[in-house]
């Protein structure tokens, strides 16, 4: 018997050892061009594999692959090269019995099929841009001179007459796979809710897409859930929906609604029920029927939401306030130059053992007071206020789509919440209570006015350039598919931001959703400014629109972000906007277009000079030791203006000019210097030296024209354990660990030395570009690594005139000052607004990788 057990439990074993799945792939692309393409595989649950295709036959490329478990599902995506594009930005998946599966994927196709499909040409994808006019690109190339006959629409199987086909762009020769049809007679409203579809003659039939044509439907009023305690109004914007239904539900987790009402159409596409007596406490989803599919999904507009954003939720917002949240208000610290920039994630800042602080990695625990790690040094917002910055930056906090946000174990899963899911709602792992909606909402306010009662200004992280997903992943195109976002030629969601997708946010209706949403945030919760993620993928007008608005509510508002991308997009999908260009131009608010505004740009010349490289650990920035960073230092110190023939930057006032040596984003400031000396086969660096790089790179950004810019424990030389990309690192490599602060205090103390003398001195924060040509004066220096000016004081500060010196130097220099008595106010080992000691003019010496600071 013994024998017989033995023998079944080894069988067991074996097949589980064994146990793999088996996954034939097919894939035809009809421009035949797969060089570059792969695939990736994963199983349910499981880390995903790039796979190559191995074998051609004449359906076109074939990959087998194994994955060495048992699985019934499994992803896949075919993406080109490492990333650089999806063929379908949707995530498709694989049904597997018995450890088997075979399918077949077409290119542009979101459907897997189980067969080998029809590959007849056909119509990649087909939009309505305006009433008059449809869009469609084609697999193969078609005949503008010869449509009579061969092309056709048909709005809910009635013909629509064709006036003309032509090529959309102009110099296209006229057999193109990319025609525009001109429509006798406009679509209405009942046959955009329809089935309008096109038929070309060769090509499988397509069904149109409303893009541009939706710019037209146009509502000026409130969205999303409006409560009161006698009813509440439900408004959705949905113009493609042939019908929209209301589905409520007593509780989060309900798999069925108690009650489904239909919503009446209103104006402009808006859908709206009124339901009356007291809602509070309810959840709700919309169901949308269009494009001949019914989908539930939750609110765009979503204020609230269950765990997980699984539900909608309805709740009176005024219960949520803190005590005489009436009264709570920001700092009106000045102008823009005015600030000093903290950036910090929740879970980061009080998230380990030794920040002392008891409700870690929380909304609450951010403004916790009286907390204590090793040393004795101050943790959490304590410290941050000791270090006397004017802002706090939050990387995102809105609802994220990715992790359990009942799972409060962050060395088990972290995210720093780059993955949107819905705007207008706290993210509810940084609340005590996932559970319940309005316990994160009552608990973001009070880490708000917790900073506010400290003065501090709050500045919140968003992310409008992409969503986590499409499809049945963003509440945006259940709602009103592709609208939100810029598509392809093909019909791909286009993938601009690395992310699957980059959101069209010239479009009217996601314009007042950005507009709307930042809005939201700083009249219900009292934030005082934004920084943009991705900025460069916004349009110009949007951003201006958000400035003037905002502007509007709280005159100090500080709105600045990343300026990375291309200054113009091509749009083919939007409204027409003439005839003859065949796309739309969108301009975007890049590095180099914020010049006439009132919006910062992160300025990477200033970055990458005191540091180097945020791409190549090898390369040096100028504090420790490279020259050819010398010119971009005095372009910097100068806010990046157009300072002289020389010192050209990218604006023209210092307050686009946000300044930072380190960010969330690659390696911490002292991973990346400790790494580049580590490689550095010229100079033996030590951690003196490295500490010293540390507090120059401090001194240069607060004395430089423009806006101050902080990574959170730049201040105690912060670590990552050289994880250059953390974002979903655990909490042991992404917590700021206060033993650090303690063992260098002497770095602390320079930073808050040097955040004092700036906020005291307004020369380092002038306001204008001419100010700036006319007080400052860049000296000349016989050693090339020492960048030296002077300043003219304004009438407010205490001295006549201030001189910096920054020795980029691995050893001491010689630089010649101007004549006279110097009060010594910052040097290598301390900075501060009190004289240190006084030194003559003429020829000094500045001790190695160091600055100064002197006044007369």
């Amino acid at each position: 018997m013994k024998k017989i057990i033995i023998l079944l439990f080894m069988t067991v074993i074996s097949l589980s050892f064994f146990a793999a799945t088996e996954i034939v792939v097919h894939y035809h692309r009809y421009d035949n061009s797969y060089e570059g393409w792969n695939l990736w595989v994963w199983g349910e649950g499981a880390n995903g594999k790039a796979y190559e295709f191995t074998a051609d036959d004449e359906y076109g490329k074939t990959a087998r692959i194994n994955i060495p478990d048992d699985f019934s599902r499994a992803g896949v995506i075919v993406r080109l090269r490492e990333w650089e594009d999806k063929d379908v930005a949707e995530d498709r998946y694989i049904n597997i019995e018995d450890g088997k599966a075979e399918i077949f994927l077409l290119q542009g196709v979101k459907e897997v099929y189980l067969y080998e499909p029809d590959v007849t040409p056909r119509i990649f994808f087909a939009g309505a841009v305006s009433r008059n006019q449809i869009n469609a690109y084609m697999t193969n190339a078609f005949d503008t001179k010869d449509w009579h006959g061969k092309v056709s629409v048909y709005a809910d199987e009635v013909e629509k007459q064709v006036e003309v086909v032509e090529k959309v762009v102009q110099t296209d020769l006229s057999i193109t796979n990319f025609i525009k049809i001109k429509l006798e007679e406009p679509l209405t409203d009942e046959e955009i809710t329809g089935k309008v579809e096109v038929m070309i003659e060769g090509f499988s039939p397509s069904t149109v897409i409303m893009m541009g044509i939706l710019d037209e439907f146009y509502y000026e009023g409130d969205l999303g859930a409006i409560y009161s305690e006698d009813e509440t109004v439900f408004r959705v914007w949905s113009p493609v929906s042939k019908f929209v239904n209301l589905k409520l539900y007593e509780n989060w987790d309900d798999e069925n609604p108690y009650m489904v009402t239909e919503m009446k159409r209103i104006e402009s596409g808006v859908w709206e029920s009124t339901v009356y007596g007291d809602m509070e406490g309810k959840y709700y989803l919309y169901e949308y029927d269009s494009y001949g599919e019914k989908k539930t999904g939750v609110d765009p507009y979503s204020k609230a939401v269950a765990k997980n954003s699984l539900k909608s939720a309805i709740i009176d917002l005024k219960k949520t306030n803190p005590e005489n949240w009436e009264l709570d208000e920001g700092i009106d610290f000045g102008e823009p130059e005015d600030a000093i920039i903290y950036e910090v994630h929740i879970a980061d800042l009080t998230g380990l053992e030794n920040s002392g602080v008891e409700k870690k990695a929380t909304y609450l625990g951010m403004v916790e007071l009286g907390t204590k790690g090793p040393g004795d040094v101050t943790t959490g917002l304590d410290h941050i206020t000791e270090l006397g910055v004017t802002h706090v930056h939050i990387l995102p906090m809105f609802d994220f789509y990715t992790g359990d946000e009942a799972n409060r174990d962050f060395e088990d899963y972290y995210n720093w919440g780059y993955d949107p899911y819905l705007f207008m709602c706290p993210e509810g792992r940084y609340s005590s209570d996932p559970f319940t909606p309005e316990t994160r909402i009552n608990e973001a306010k009070r880490m708000v006015g917790g900073f506010h009662e400290n003065g501090i200004n709050v500045i919140m992280d968003v992310v409008f350039p992409h969503t986590y997903g499409v499809g049945e992943l963003s509440a945006f195109d259940l709602a009103v598919p592709y609208y939100y976002y810029k598509i392809a030629k093909s019909g791909a969601h286009v993938n601009e931001s690395g992310c699957g997708n980059t959101m069209a946010s010239h479009r009217p209706m996601m314009r007042k959703f950005i507009t709307d949403a930042v809005k939201y945030w700083v009249e219900e919760y009292h934030f005082d400014g934004f920084r943009f993620d991705q900025m460069g993928f916004m349009d110009f007008e949007t951003m201006m629109k958000i400035d003037e608005e905002l502007s509007a509510i709280k005159p100090y508002i500080l709105l600045y972000g990343e300026g990375w991308g291309d200054p113009v997009a091509a749009d083919y999908w939007g409204y027409p906007d003439g005839e003859e260009k065949g796309f739309n131009l969108v301009n975007r608010l890049v590095k180099a277009a914020v010049i006439g505004t009132d919006i910062g740009a992160f300025n990477d010349d200033i970055r990458d000079a005191i540091r180097g490289s945020v791409f190549d650990v090898v390369t040096k920035g100028f504090v420790m030791d490279s020259l050819s960073k010398v010119k971009k230092i005095k372009s910097g110190l100068t806010g990046s203006i157009d300072f002289s023939k020389t010192e050209k930057g990218f604006t023209d006032d210092p307050a686009q000019s946000i300044n930072y040596a380190a960010c969330h984003d690659n390696h911490t400031l002292w991973d990346k210097n400790r790494l580049a000396a580590s490689l550095d086969s010229n100079f033996p660096w030590d951690d003196e030296m490295l500490i010293n790089a540390q507090k120059l790179a401090g001194a240069i950004l607060m004395t430089s024209q423009g806006v101050a810019f902080l990574h959170g424990g730049q201040d105690f030389c912060r670590t990552k354990y050289f994880d250059g990309n953390s974002y979903n690192s655990p909490i042991s490599v992404n917590g700021f660990d206060y033993s650090r602060k303690a063992e260098f205090i002497d770095v602390f103390n320079y930073y808050k030395g040097l955040i004092e003398l700036r906020k005291n001195l307004s020369a380092f924060r002038l306001k204008t570009d001419d100010e700036i040509r006319n007080r400052l004066e860049i000296l000349g220096n016989k050693n090339r690594k020492v960048v030296s000016f002077v300043i003219d004081a304004p009438q407010e500060d205490p001295y006549d005139q201030i001189l910096v010196v920054y020795n980029g130097n691995n050893e001491s220099a010689e630089t010649e000052i101007p004549q006279g008595k110097w009060n010594v106010i910052a040097d290598s080992e301390k900075a501060g607004i009190d004289t240190l000691y006084s030194i003559d003019g003429g020829i000094i010496r500045i001790p190695a990788t160091s600055a100064f600071v002197m006044v007369r």
